[in-house]
């Protein structure tokens, strides 16, 4: 399901004060705690529902890691790959994890795994109200593409943001 996570298994680094995290890839039978949490994160209208989710954990081309702490969903990440891009769709982080770097280390899979596949860019789209996110993109490489107005209804904009990751052949 949802791509091969290549840490899968892996334990996220334990340094003095950090806590120990198991790493997986999403499965169907996350798809319960994956629509929790995004409920959590988004408001209704912008959070995905099952069928969504469903429909990104059976996709071949979906890359998602999950972060669990004592075998609880602490945080994941779903990406898409088209030919040459790479589609962020969303990072999620528990509210009492956030601020932890977790956002970062996710980031830095999805980066990781694009690059891997000789994935030339990545997009994503952010709400141009969320600027503790937009601002993670941008300290993250990313930069403002365009805005795309209503992109999550009537008055909510979204900034579409790409970030280059490597040079197409020629």
């Amino acid at each position: 399901m949802a791509g091969e996570v290549k840490h899968a298994g892996a334990v996220a680094p334990g340094t003095p004060g950090k806590m120990t995290l198991e790493v997986r890839g999403a499965a169907l039978n996350d798809l319960d705690a994956l629509v929790e949490l995004d409920a959590r994160c988004f408001e209704p209208g912008i959070a995905y529902d099952h069928a969504t989710f469903f429909g990104l954990l059976v996709d071949s081309k979906a890359y998602a890691p999950l972060l669990l702490r004592d075998n609880r969903l602490i945080a994941f990440a779903i990406a898409l790959r088209s030919k040459s891009t790479g589609h962020l769709v969303t990072i999620d982080i528990d509210d009492e994890f956030r601020r932890q770097g977790l956002a970062q280390q996710l980031l830095a899979m999805i980066v990781e795994h694009f690059v891997g596949l000789e994935i030339e860019r990545i997009e994503l789209e952010v709400n141009t109200a969320n600027t503790a996110a937009y601002n993670f993109y941008l300290k993250n490489g990313f930069t403002i593409s365009h805005t795309e107005r209503n992109y999550y209804g009537p008055g909510r904009d979204a900034y579409i943001m790409l970030k280059q990751l490597v040079k197409k052949s020629e």
